[in-house]
């Protein structure tokens, strides 16, 4: 059963730094695609807000209203988080926070039963990673602050769910305060470890979302086909996916144009970059009903279509030099 209010996407932008009105151009695009009913808040800061509209960017225009936030002077970083570690100050009811760097595929209405304020995915979609936590530098910092972490518990803040209850906001203004600690004490931008750590001091009755909802491509790739959500935020660099080459062509493609560009990529059952019309559908079905892709086949979905043909050729000569002989 649902119990959202509304998507909401925040984003701050100025010129130069297009790419992230973009992204979410692309996100919003897919959730409208596949929950047409769901109204959409956009929130920024006021000079985001005014770059958007001087720019005459379409991603405000597509949204249901766009909620413009007088936030601190600082980077883009800086005041995203700020408003970020705060987002139901600035909105009413309840709703699903989603990272402008993902693709939505499915529903977001199939959410946990039972009574919980707060939902989130285990970060890289595994409670396991506790080695590999320890070791990022925004951890460690936060550690060094005394901040009580437990890496066998620990969410990814790219997509959440909140209900509009008073432990919600006073959870919402505890993360607030400890981010802007870190910030303080420690330049520690980044929001996931305040968050955890304030989710850890249980002033908020919590669910775990389905790693559906927040499918962190590259270190669960697997996982890809059942996926709700594609977030693009573990990729570090890997941009040879679906998601970077429509955000590329919303740069020069109309909407009508792009629209449909989106649409058949989350058809597929991974952001394969070569996600286009008839053979790739076909490829992409055959490994998906069969359990596994061949060389050829994850070459040409990859987009590696030189290589492809060579591959093709190498074998086709192996072949070749074969018949007849002995196997």
């Amino acid at each position: 059963m649902s119990v959202l209010d509304q998507a909401v996407y925040l984003v701050t932008v100025r010129e130069g730094s297009e790419v992230y009105a973009d992204m979410a151009l692309v996100s919003l695009l897919s959730l409208k695609i596949t929950n047409t009913s769901l109204p959409v808040r956009l929130v920024c800061d006021g000079e985001s807000a005014q770059w958007l509209q001087g720019s005459g960017h379409r991603l405000p225009g597509l949204c249901d209203s766009v909620e413009a936030v007088q936030a601190p002077e600082g980077s883009l970083v800086y005041r995203h988080r700020w408003i970020k570690t705060q987002l139901p100050r600035f909105l009413r009811g309840s709703g699903i926070h989603i990272d402008a760097d993902t693709l939505v595929r499915g529903s977001l209405t199939a959410l946990p039963q039972g009574d919980w304020e707060f939902a989130a995915v285990p970060d890289y979609n595994r409670w396991d990673m506790d080695e590999h936590l320890r070791t990022l530098p925004h951890v460690i910092k936060a550690q060094e602050l005394g901040w009580p972490l437990d890496l066998t518990r620990y969410f990814n803040a790219g997509v959440f769910c909140w209900k509009d209850t008073p432990a919600v906001h006073a959870f919402f203004a505890a993360w607030h305060r400890l981010w802007h600690e870190g910030v303080r004490a420690g330049e520690l931008l980044k929001d996931q470890p305040s968050f955890n750590a304030t989710l850890q001091a249980g002033l908020v009755s919590q669910a775990t979302l389905p790693n559906a909802f927040n499918t962190m491509v590259l270190p669960s790739w697997d996982l890809s086909p059942e996926a709700v959500v594609w977030h693009f935020w573990s990729a570090g660099g890997w941009k040879e996916h679906s998601f970077a080459q429509l955000v590329e062509q919303a740069k020069h493609l109309s909407t009508e144009r792009l629209t449909a560009n989106v649409r058949r990529a989350i058809r597929f059952s991974r952001p394969w970059p070569n996600s286009g019309r008839g053979l790739a559908r076909l490829l992409d079905w055959r490994g998906q009903r069969y359990g596994g892709y061949r060389t050829v086949e994850r070459l040409w979905l990859s987009g590696q279509r030189r290589a492809t043909v060579l591959h093709l050729l190498k074998r086709g000569r192996g072949t070749g030099r074969g018949s007849g002989a002995p196997r």
